[in-house]
């Protein structure tokens, strides 16, 4: 019995860590711009910026994450399917709440062509309107 159970335990552990790879996490461009802490203000052009390694060419798409790092869910969308050539002018609505603080945003970045995607670190929105 203590060798089915030593079989049972290490099969199923083999198969958890095949699943722990299916996803390796976040894998395409970093984005460098808004950095951790900075502050965005709405109403306001601000350039995103980001590598144009390991995917160059074809598209991005860039959605706006709201709420802390260990839960941050998409709040909307900034732009489908731009260049991806390493930045982009966005001008955040004066919809867009306050952040009261340095944290509470984020931005995920998608490669369009190929899924991989990659999250900014937490950044503010000021809103004072």
């Amino acid at each position: 019995m203590l060798v089915t159970k030593n079989f049972l335990l290490a099969t199923l552990s083999a198969g958890l860590a095949a699943v722990a790879r299916a996803d390796d996490g976040p894998t395409a461009n970093a984005v460098r711009v808004p950095g951790l802490h900075d502050i965005v203000p709405v109403g306001s052009p601000y350039e995103i910026k980001w590598d144009l390694t390991p995917f160059q060419g074809g598209t991005v798409s860039l959605t706006l994450l709201k709420g802390p790092s260990t839960n941050a869910v998409p709040y909307l969308s900034i732009v489908n399917g731009t260049e991806n050539d390493g930045s982009y002018m966005w001008t955040p609505p004066t919809s867009i709440p306050d952040s009261n603080g340095d944290t509470g945003y984020g931005i995920m970045l998608v490669i369009d062509q190929n899924g991989a995607y990659q999250y900014t670190t937490q950044f503010g929105i000021s809103n004072s309107q």
